[in-house]
């Protein structure tokens, strides 16, 4: 308010020289009127010190949320064995099928990970994998470079109880087919559970049943050299004694996860089990933690519903973070059967992973 009342004073003082002393010609006139203009002007002006009191606030980042529960229904089926595959904001699941008895291969599709619906049916026995003539199981959905491919299990003889199983490729160039059969003749990979896993190289590997790893060719169908060995039956007594099925391998910043689904010799209990590794032929250091998901770890945490969590896969979130799937099982109750479960991995400062265990309404924002 200082500065509004001196002006004034200003413009009296230059009054005052003008009036006593006649100004000489026009131009030295308007220039002193001018001047009063400006200094009036500027003595009407508001001050411009900033107020602390209305000073704008800044908000907070609006947050994207996603709320889920498990377990999740698929349609009207019960799944077992679910891959999830996140591709244009949507997500593709592809599961072993209760409701038809391991006879045909699916594709399901949500736009939220909690409502599905069924898209497509891509395989039944024996069409279009015409040595496929019994059950079909564990199938997977991958997408490499424009291209989408689909493996599923089979048994590829009919002799009882020495049955070989391995493992068919398709590949389409929309994610809902047509697909075309690459494994016309026999499987890419064997025995069971074919998981393909592609590394930065651009080189594509096969993980099977027994920890077994092969490099395959995609254009053809075909493995390339000999397979190895990577995770090995534990010895007994260990968790991994009885079961070494369902394998999935990822990659984190140099490092190779790969996940197993282990059991004990005596006993139901079903668990997931870590291996990592610097190269992607091993060796494989298995985490002394195991099994870090599944029945074991249900069993020793209070209120936890289920009978059984197995068959795990990681899959891009609506975070853009690292997610997992699984199926749960429950023996009785209202959700008696085999359903979807997914839930977040959470990565430790120093690297350590963990497989998050829910039952309640889980809400993440970002």
């Amino acid at each position: 308010m200082t500065r509004v009342f001196s002006y004034p004073l200003v413009i009296m003082a230059v009054y005052y020289r003008y009036k006593t002393k006649p100004m000489k010609n026009t131009k030295t006139k308007l220039m002193a009127a001018l001047c009063l203009t400006i200094v009036w002007l500027s003595a009407c002006a508001p001050n411009s010190t900033p107020n602390p009191e209305n000073k704008t606030k800044t908000q907070s980042p609006t947050l994207n949320s996603f709320t889920y529960q498990n377990p999740i229904k698929v349609a009207d089926d019960e799944i077992r064995d679910p891959t999830i595959l996140k591709y244009q904001n949507k997500y593709y699941l592809t599961a072993t099928g209760r409701k038809q008895r391991h006879e045909t291969v699916n594709i399901w599709v949500s736009g939220n990970l909690t409502q599905w619906v069924h898209a497509k049916t891509i395989a039944k026995v024996g069409e279009p994998v015409t040595w496929c003539t019994e059950n079909l199981w564990a199938p997977e959905l991958r997408h490499y470079d424009g291209k989408f491919y689909i493996t599923f299990n089979c048994p590829t003889s009919d002799i009882p109880r020495k049955r070989a199983r391995g493992g068919a490729l398709l590949v389409a160039d929309e994610i809902l087919g047509d697909y075309q059969v690459l494994t016309a003749d026999k499987p890419i990979a064997s025995p069971n559970d074919t998981h393909l896993f592609k590394d930065d190289d651009g080189k594509v590997y096969s993980v099977n049943t027994g920890g077994w790893l092969t490099q395959v060719d995609l254009n053809t169908g075909k493995p390339i050299g000999e397979r190895k060995q990577i995770y090995p039956f534990g010895e007994k007594g260990n968790w991994d004694a009885r079961l070494n099925e369902g394998p999935a391998l990822f990659k984190r910043n140099g490092k190779y996860y790969l996940w197993v689904v282990g059991k004990y010799l005596v006993g139901d209990e079903i668990g997931i089990g870590l291996a990592t590794a610097d190269n992607i032929w091993g060796p494989y250091t298995k985490d002394s933690r195991n099994p870090i998901f599944g029945s074991s770890l249900c069993n020793q945490t209070q209120g936890c519903p289920y009978d059984e969590l197995n068959h795990c896969h990681p899959f891009e979130g609506p975070d853009g973070k690292d997610w997992f799937s699984c199926f749960a099982k429950f023996n009785s109750g209202p959700n008696a059967g085999e359903h979807l479960y997914i839930d977040r991995m959470i990565w430790s400062d120093n690297g350590q992973l963990n497989l998050n265990l829910s039952w309640q309404p889980q809400t993440v924002e970002w």
